[in-house]
């Protein structure tokens, strides 16, 4: 499982050789800190996402920002976290850990979290009840994960 091994204070933090900024590489490390996941998986989330872009919108206006956040959640992470921008790189950053982190906490498995992410839940359980145990964008996440690379300082 994707958790976090090690915990950084901000003097001794490396930050990544990716299109974002140390300010919104403190704001992932911060997040995966509370929430105890690894900051590379969140990296491969945004970066299969959004390829960074922060204020990307999906082609139908219904996923937005770094991690993608789709409209069918909004109400839900303004009510449990108080979201008031999704196209806030923060805020966004917040909703799409927060949301790996429930969905890791309910199937307790890094794979089926990401593929309930990607396709919803109802999507990923169909897919699991036809043989499909991995995704394209499961296997894409992992792939990302194992090619990030410290700046070099």
């Amino acid at each position: 499982m994707a958790v976090l091994n090690e915990i950084y204070t901000e003097e001794e933090r490396k930050y990544y050789d990716v299109p974002l900024s140390d300010g919104i590489q403190d704001i992932i490390f911060d997040l995966c800190e509370k929430y105890e996941l690894e900051p590379t998986l969140i990296l491969a989330v945004i970066k299969k996402e959004s390829r960074f872009v922060i204020d990307a919108m999906s082609s139908d206006g219904r996923c937005y920002g770094l991690m993608q956040i789709h409209r069918i959640n909004h109400n839900r992470l303004r009510e449990t976290l108080g979201i008031t921008d999704f196209l806030d790189p923060q805020q966004n950053i917040h909703a799409g850990v927060f949301m790996i982190r429930e969905l890791l906490d309910k199937y307790e498995d890094l794979t089926m979290a990401l593929m309930c992410y990607n396709s919803g839940e109802t999507g990923a359980r169909n897919q699991i009840k036809i043989g499909i145990i991995s995704t394209y964008y499961t296997r894409k996440i992992y792939e990302y994960m194992s090619e990030f690379k410290f700046k070099d300082n």
